[in-house]
């Protein structure tokens, strides 16, 4: 019997958009069994730079079809091409907006379902740890 994996990491290309034309910003992604609502994505934007965010696998999915998401993060396709997808991050530090093919994200969704079907997320998350953890003050 074959044991499912506990996480996947895709890593691939984005295109920084801008004044100053296309820089390519390195991008890991990675979908944990431990955290089944979450995606974090690691930015890489030089050697020794790189910025996290983590967002819903709701938003990812939702914005590879139509644009999704409000405040930090917004993710849909480009306006003259499906096939790219558009990221747009905020914070107080800066505004960024990268473009990123379409396949590769639809790649790495397919191994998160095979670890976590959607919609059922919540029968990975073990209420009684976690709640038990809250409570004593573990997590602190």
């Amino acid at each position: 019997m074959n044991a499912k994996p506990s996480s996947v990491s895709r890593t691939h290309t984005f295109r920084m958009l801008g004044s100053r034309g296309g820089i390519e910003v390195v991008v890991e992604l990675r979908y944990s069994r431990d955290q089944p609502y979450a995606v974090i994505a690691t930015f890489h934007a030089s050697p020794d730079s790189s910025v996290e965010w983590d967002f819903s696998r709701d938003l990812l999915i939702e914005g590879m079809i139509a644009e999704a998401g409000e405040g930090d993060i917004r993710i849909g396709p480009a306006d003259d091409n499906l096939h790219t997808i558009i990221f747009e991050l905020r914070s107080p530090d800066g505004y960024a907006v990268l473009a990123t093919d379409a396949g590769p994200l639809a790649e790495f969704l397919a191994a998160s379902y095979e670890m976590v079907a959607v919609g059922a997320e919540h029968l990975a998350v073990d209420v009684e740890h976690e709640l038990t953890a809250l409570l004593t003050n573990d997590i602190y």
